[in-house]
């Protein structure tokens, strides 16, 4: 692993500033959530074994690890998974679009297809609707359950996620399933 710089450092945490924000964590948890998560990220997030992740084909189980760490680290705040999980897929998703760590941990943007779009309301619901709307169902997908981002398990999330890659695949050729984040708070 090469030597992370002060220019890394300080990049790593402008981006889980900008990551974590007071609109993707609203009502999310207790006071403090947020620049604790903030602060979690700067100083436990490898960037470097993300990217390894990434690279190997080994990033679920890297993602899966992480999370119920900030469940853990997080807990006095109400942190719950669906909560870490999207704090965690905001910042990864960010590293990828950002050039600089591209650069570093030799990455490309082909690497999408292996994040998880983040959820939220407006992305469920964009995800429901389309799974109804591209007939996912009758192609064996499952019907991802409603719910909120606080109440959500990591079964149900999978479902959104698998519903998202078919979707991407089917409707959106030149996005892979983290844009749709992009596409569809821009739509």
């Amino acid at each position: 692993m090469s030597k992370e710089t002060s220019y890394f450092k300080d990049h790593k945490r402008r981006l889980a500033k900008m990551s974590i924000s007071t609109s993707a964590f609203r009502r999310q948890g207790k006071q403090g959530l947020i620049r604790f998560t903030q602060n979690y990220i700067n100083e436990n997030i490898d960037l470097h074994a993300f990217g390894k992740a990434l690279r190997s084909g080994k990033y679920h189980n890297y993602l899966d690890k992480q999370t119920l760490l900030l469940v853990q680290a997080a807990k006095k705040y109400g942190c719950r998974w669906g909560t870490a999980r999207k704090g965690l897929n905001i910042f990864f998703r960010d590293v990828l679009y950002n050039s600089y760590f591209i650069k570093e941990l030799k990455l490309n943007l082909n690497h999408g297809w292996h994040l998880e779009i983040p959820l939220d309301s407006k992305t469920m619901s964009q995800i429901r609707r389309l799974h109804k709307s591209e007939n996912l169902k009758s192609r064996g997908f499952a019907t991802p359950q409603t719910t909120s981002i606080i109440a959500l398990v990591p079964e149900n999330s999978l479902k959104y996620q698998v519903a998202a890659t078919a979707i991407a695949k089917a409707k959106y050729q030149k996005h892979t399933r983290v844009d749709l984040d992009m596409e569809f708070w821009t739509t």
